[in-house]
C-alpha cells in the first residue's frame, strides 16, 4: 500500500490555499473568507507564516497517510442543533472540532482525477487546516466536520469512505422558525423582496427540498435534538458507540458538563436574539402565530410525517361536535392500504393525532375518537374510490402533498360521508374540480395552499359552503389562516 500521498495530491491542496478565490468564486466567496481567517488565525497565534502552515499541514496529513482516523460528519438543516452536537463531539479526548467545512465544487471536481487515498489526504489536509486555530493541535486527532445538510455530507463517502456522518434531526417548524427568526443575515441573503410570511414559507419549503434528497441518504447514526437535549448522556453514548469511538468516561462527563442545553446559546452570540436560548425555545406551539402554523404546516406535512414528528396542534382551531363519535368498525379494503389512519381523542382538549396504522382491513375506532385518513404521496388516490365509509367514519381527510390528487380525485372524496376537514394543499386540483365538492355541506374546513385554485374562485366555493372556512390561499394569508391537519 502507498504510504505517501502523490505530487498530484500535495499540489491540488497548496493550489486551494495559494487561489482560494479560483475555488470559491461569485457569492461563493464567503467560504474563501473562512478559508484566509482560519489561516490568518494559526499565523496570528502560532508566528507561521502561509508557507510553514502548508508544510506542517502536509507534514501532519503524511503521518497519517494510510492510518487517518476517520472523520465524523455532523449533519443536518440549519437550525438543528449540528455545532452543539459537534463541538461537543470535539471536546472528547482523541477529537478536534474543525466548525463547519465546506469542499469547494471546483475543488472536488479536480479530486475526481485522484486515486481514492489521495482524495482523502486532500480532505484531511483541509480538515487539518480548519481544526488547527481551535485544537492547538490535531495531528493525532480524528476530526469532526459540522458540515450542513445531509446529502452534502453523504458525498463525502466519495471521498472519504471510512468516514462516519451523524445526522441531527429536529421537529421541522422548530427548526425552519428557528432559521427564520434567529438569523437576519439569512433573512438579507434569501429573502430579499419578500413579506414576512414569503420568507416563511421559502424557507419551509427549502427544508422540504432537502429533506426529499435525505430519503435517499444513509447515516451510521441518526438522533434528534429534543432526545439529546432532554437525554444527552444516554443518547450520547449511543452515538458514540455507533461510530466506533471509546473516550473516556471522565472526557464523556466533562463534554457533556460544558455543552449542556441550559448553556447553549444557538448562533453563538446573544445580539442576534436567536429562538433557541438555552436549548429550551417554547417552540412553534407558542411562537408560531396562527398563519404561520397554517403555512408550516401545508409546507411540512411529509416532512413532519417522514420524521416521525406528530401533527399535534398544526390544525389551530377545532371543528365542534354535535356529539362525540360513537364506537365504530371501520372497513378498508383488505388487499391494500388506502393510506395511513391517525386517530385523535376529542374529550381530551391537547390530544394530538397520533398513527393507527395502515387503512386496511377491518378497524375498531373507540367512543370520542376522531379519525383522519392521510393520503400521502406514498399512496394512490385512486383507491379512494369505492370506499364503503358510513357517516361519522373519517373526520379528516388529509392529501397534501400527493400530486397524484386531481380534480377526478375530488369525485370520489365527495362521497365520503360526514367529512368536516379537507387538506389539499399541494395537489393538482382545480377549479374545474371544486363542483365534486357542493354537496359536502359539513365541511368545517378546506386547505388550498399552493393549489391551482385562485382567490375568486375560492371565493365561490365559500359561497357553495357557507359553513366552511377556505384557508392557504396567497392573495388572504391573514390571521384567521389556520391549517386544516
Amino acid at each position: 500500500m502507498k504510504r505517501s500521498a502523490s505530487r498530484k495530491g500535495r499540489e491540488l491542496f497548496r493550489s486551494y490555499v495559494r487561489d482560494i478565490d479560483e475555488f470559491w468564486p461569485g457569492v461563493q466567496g464567503i467560504q474563501a473568507d473562512k478559508v484566509r481567517s482560519m489561516i490568518e488565525q494559526v499565523t496570528g497565534i502560532f508566528g507561521h507564516g502561509v508557507t510553514e502552515v502548508v508544510t506542517q499541514i502536509e507534514g501532519w496529513a503524511e503521518a497519517r497517510f494510510g492510518n487517518r482516523p476517520p472523520p465524523v460528519y455532523v449533519s443536518g438543516l440549519g437550525g438543528s442543533g449540528t455545532n452543539w452536537l459537534a463541538a461537543m463531539l470535539g471536546d472528547l479526548d482523541g477529537f478536534a472540532y474543525a466548525g463547519e467545512v465546506y469542499f469547494a465544487p471546483r475543488l472536488l471536481e479536480r479530486m475526481r482525477e485522484l486515486p481514492v487515498q489521495d482524495r482523502g489526504y486532500v480532505v484531511d489536509c483541509i480538515h487539518l487546516l480548519h481544526a488547527w486555530p481551535r485544537h492547538g493541535n490535531p495531528a493525532g486527532a480524528r476530526i469532526i466536520n459540522a458540515a450542513s445538510r445531509a446529502f452534502e455530507a453523504a458525498d463525502q463517502r466519495m471521498w472519504d469512505p471510512d468516514c462516519a456522518i451523524v445526522y441531527l434531526v429536529r421537529d421541522p417548524r422548530d427548526q425552519v422558525l428557528s432559521v427564520t427568526l434567529r438569523k437576519p443575515e439569512y433573512r438579507q441573503r434569501h429573502g430579499a423582496g419578500l413579506s414576512d410570511l414569503e420568507y416563511l414559507a421559502s424557507r419551509a419549503g427549502s427544508n422540504r427540498t432537502s429533506f426529499e434528497k435525505f430519503r435517499c441518504f444513509a447515516s451510521d447514526f441518526m438522533c434528534r435534538y429534543e432526545e439529546l437535549r432532554d437525554e444527552s448522556r444516554a443518547v450520547f453514548e449511543r452515538l458514540l458507540a455507533q461510530i466506533g469511538a471509546d473516550p473516556s468516561p471522565q472526557s464523556v462527563t466533562e463534554a457533556l458538563f460544558r455543552h449542556d442545553a441550559s448553556k447553549m446559546r444557538s448562533g453563538a452570540t446573544p445580539r442576534r436574539g436567536n429562538l433557541d436560548q438555552g436549548g429550551r425555545s417554547r417552540g412553534w406551539r407558542v411562537d408560531a402565530t396562527p398563519q404561520q402554523k397554517s403555512i408550516l404546516h401545508a409546507e411540512l406535512v411529509e416532512v413532519i410525517s417522514g420524521l416521525e414528528y406528530d401533527a399535534d396542534d398544526c390544525m389551530g382551531a377545532r371543528p365542534d361536535f354535535e356529539a362525540l363519535p360513537p364506537v365504530r368498525e371501520i372497513s378498508f379494503p383488505t388487499d391494500h392500504a388506502v393510506g395511513e389512519l391517525q386517530v385523535r381523542d376529542l374529550r381530551e382538549a391537547e390530544e394530538p393525532w397520533m398513527s393507527r396504522g395502515a387503512a386496511q382491513g377491518g378497524v375498531t375506532i373507540p367512543e370520542g375518537v376522531a379519525v383522519r385518513l392521510r393520503v400521502d404521496r406514498g399512496f394512490d388516490p385512486k383507491n379512494l374510490r369505492g370506499l364503503r365509509l358510513q357517516p361519522g367514519d373519517v373526520q379528516s381527510l388529509c392529501l397534501a402533498g400527493n400530486t397524484r390528487v386531481t380534480d377526478a380525485t375530488l369525485r370520489a372524496v365527495a362521497q365520503i360521508p360526514g367529512l368536516r376537514e379537507l387538506d389539499l394543499a399541494r395537489t393538482r386540483v382545480t377549479a374545474a374540480g371544486l363542483p365534486h365538492l357542493e354537496a359536502m355541506t359539513e365541511l368545517w374546513g378546506i386547505n388550498l395552499w399552493k393549489t391551482r385554485i385562485t382567490a375568486v374562485e375560492a371565493a365561490q366555493l365559500q359561497t357553495m359552503l357557507p359553513l366552511a372556512t377556505v384557508v392557504g390561499l396567497p392573495e388572504a394569508l391573514d390571521p384567521a389562516a389556520v391549517p386544516v391537519c
